[in-house]
């Protein structure tokens, strides 16, 4: 045989392989669910959710403080993932919404963040906070034949009726799943499990209040009409970078803060619920799925947005592993910062920061 054909077939059998191996890995691919979340079904935060953020906030009259927490907090580094991937040996996978339920996914992405802290690793449902947030709160707004939600009413709704687990929901997620709960609301012996489970949240109007919220362990969940064209996210100081230069209306977390570098260029991660590739490959090791923005963009979607610390998870034991902060210069012996019991747990009551004994 000679030397051409030998290569050609080589060549030939190469590219065989590769066709075989590409097929065998498509195939045991999960068909349930897309990998990127449709552009159609992206978006979810209810119209006229900017008028109900300021009949929503006058509940709240004091501005989020934390109690003899860090207040020189303008130079730190803080990513509140870092607890998670203890927790995991990894990043919590980042599963792609399948119908316009961001508003549960972008608080689902905070409670987690916030139980991880606390040293627990716990999925919440995003079905059962979509069925809080629409049916027991919205009383059916939007109606079951439209998607989306309210982003107090989310927050009512894990004041009043807490959360479950993915586990314990019992329904592997979906869509079409979503859209059941999210039309009948979560089952009655759900909602149950879910009140001993109350959450509690503040709202965030400010940047400073922003940072004082994700350097004393708060995430944040936001909606907002921020948002960034295909292929716009550019790299900026070793991160993916986006600028505000479309229009989305949906949820997100909101779990980092790096102002390390100095004045002007401070950024903020945002978490987005659309899948691990749905943006650009993170460059420092952030949760996959998402962007960060600078702090002034960030400014911009609170001005325009609803903005939520989550303060605390009830319902579950551990307090918050501060070593989770070593990384950025917090020490071990730094007091817990827990949110006051109130023996009401009324979605209308402030929260109130005290210490913890």
């Amino acid at each position: 045989m000679s030397w051409r054909s030998k290569l050609r077939g080589d060549v030939l059998g190469g590219i065989a392989g590769g066709l075989i191996v590409a097929a065998v890995v498509w195939l045991t691919l999960p068909t349930s669910a897309p990998r990127v979340t449709p552009i159609a079904d992206r978006f979810g935060l209810a119209e006229g959710f900017e008028q109900r953020r300021d009949q929503e906030f006058a509940f709240y009259p004091q501005r989020f403080a934390v109690a003899n927490g860090r207040e020189d907090n303008a130079r730190r580094n803080v990513r509140l993932w870092e607890a998670g991937q203890k927790l995991r040996g990894g990043h919590a996978p980042n599963i792609p919404q399948q119908t316009g339920d961001c508003v549960s996914w972008g608080g689902a992405n905070a409670l987690r963040i916030r139980l991880e802290l606390k040293g627990l690793r716990a999925d919440p449902s995003t079905m059962y906070l979509y069925g809080l947030a629409r049916v027991v709160i919205g009383r059916n707004s939007p109606g079951c034949n439209q998607s989306g939600a309210f982003p107090s009413d989310l927050i009512d709704g894990i004041k009043t009726n807490g959360l479950i687990t993915t586990e314990e929901a019992g329904v592997p997620y979906s869509g079409s799943e979503a859209k059941k709960w999210g039309c009948k609301g979560p089952p009655a012996r759900l909602l149950e499990l879910g009140r001993s489970r109350p959450c509690d949240a503040h709202p965030i109007r400010s940047t400073d209040e922003l940072v004082d919220a994700l350097c004393n362990g708060f995430p944040c969940t936001i909606g907002s009409l921020f948002g960034v064209r295909d292929g716009s996210i550019r790299v900026r100081d070793g991160r993916q970078v986006a600028e505000w230069n479309d229009r989305w209306a949906h949820q997100m977390c909101l779990c980092a803060y790096d102002g390390s570098i100095g004045q002007g260029r401070e950024y903020v991660y945002v978490l987005n619920s659309w899948g691990h590739q749905a943006h650009p490959e993170p460059l420092q090791d952030e949760p996959p799925g998402g962007f960060w923005v600078s702090l002034k963009t960030a400014g911009r979607m609170i001005k325009d947005g609803e903005c939520w610390a989550i303060s605390d998870v009830r319902g579950f034991d551990n307090e918050i592993d501060w070593s989770v902060f070593d990384s950025v210069a917090v020490p071990r012996q730094s007091p817990t910062i827990r949110l006051a019991r109130n023996e009401v747990h009324n979605a209308r009551v402030p929260a109130k920061y005290t210490l913890a004994p």
